[in-house]
């Protein structure tokens, strides 16, 4: 599947592959590579840290860029493969962490940035991490096109450093950001013996279901609490419109995974909770200054999601009153919705550790 240029015998055993299924995205790529690079020499992990980069038959100059990249920087462990033809981006990453070698996995997206030290925070908790411990989760915060204005802060979610075990209230607010793969870091031997990954590859909720496949097993998570992603809102190649559509109509077979993952009403309980979650932060980026306004579409799935948690008040505080409108009252409100948004959103950028 592509060139993979072997790399020669290592000094030492890395531990650590950063895979980045990528599609047509050259000009965000190949900045990435080269602050990975940077990290890498500055914290002196060459011989820890293995970067992956699948490409998903991108039509622009990924392909070039990628083998430029490598041939100026032959210290560094990158292996690069190009699918013979474009996929799903769920069937890209499956393909990005079948070739993953190494004991853990860092999935990224080709757009998102690492904060400086990121990947050595990284590697030295892997390191430390006791044998029963399969996943490790880190902080990220959601900026701007450019990453220079923070647009949601993530971070202030779950304070401090913890262990959680199996599905629990605790863990509830963790696992509704799980669908956000470059938080999560996980042994790879667990992404190789998860059962009926194909059954959900399209779904936009692999992830969630990978967690939930081994949290309901009683697999632990290490949560540390330090800032080292910074996701880039809106960028992706897939229209918002149509990512919100297809998330929302998927809730219509979350039943059909928790009962598959599952035997205790406790931990289906606990599962609903976390996709609660989840769909309350697409609701606020569906708030964005630069969203839209919803469809009548939206506002119908809206509703039936609703369902799924009756009369929760929880709707009623967190998500913004457009999802609850129709979608004509809202065009009329348009105005002062924008101006609520406008003040909910200012403030200055995070700070990058």
């Amino acid at each position: 599947m592509g060139d993979t240029n072997p790399i020669a015998s290592p000094v030492s055993s890395p531990i650590l592959t950063i895979t980045i299924p990528t599609y047509n995205r050259a000009n965000f790529l190949l900045p990435f590579l080269k602050s990975i690079a940077a990290q890498l020499q500055a914290d002196n992990l060459q011989d820890d840290v293995v970067v992956h980069v699948n490409d998903n038959a991108s039509p622009d100059s990924t392909q070039a860029d990628v083998q430029a990249f490598r041939a100026a920087n032959p210290w560094m462990r990158i292996t690069y493969a190009r699918l013979p033809k474009t996929v799903s981006p769920d069937q890209n990453g499956i393909l990005s962490v079948g070739a993953v070698k190494t004991p853990w996995t860092w999935i990224m997206a080709d757009d998102d940035a690492f904060t400086p030290g990121a990947i050595a925070f990284v590697t030295s908790r892997i390191r430390a991490l006791s044998p029963d411990i399969s996943f490790m989760t880190i902080q990220h915060d959601v900026y701007n096109s450019d990453l220079t204005q923070l647009m949601m802060k993530i971070s202030g979610v779950i304070h401090g450093d913890h262990v959680f075990t199996g599905l629990s209230p605790q863990i509830t607010p963790l696992l509704g950001q799980y669908v956000f793969m470059g938080k999560h870091i996980f042994r790879t031997q667990k992404w190789e013996q998860t059962e009926n990954m194909q059954k959900y590859a399209d779904s936009r909720l692999l992830l969630l279901y990978f967690i939930f496949y081994w949290l309901s097993k009683g697999e632990k998570v290490a949560f540390y609490d330090r800032l080292c992603v910074l996701q880039r809102y809106n960028n992706s190649q897939m229209g918002e419109q149509d990512v919100f559509e297809i998330f929302w109509g998927v809730l219509h077979h979350i039943p059909t995974m928790i009962y598959e993952v599952s035997q205790s009403e406790e931990q289906r309980r606990h599962m609903l909770d976390a996709t609660f979650h989840r769909f309350a932060l697409l609701s606020y980026k569906k708030a964005e200054p630069s969203g839209i306004l919803p469809s009548a579409r939206d506002w119908q799935l809206f509703n039936e999601a609703r369902k799924f948690h009756g009369h929760d008040w929880r709707f009623w505080l967190f998500y913004p009153p457009q999802l609850v409108m129709p979608p004509d009252l809202t065009r009329a409100l348009k105005p002062v919705y924008d101006w609520v948004r406008t003040i909910r959103h200012r403030g200055p950028a995070a700070k990058k550790e």
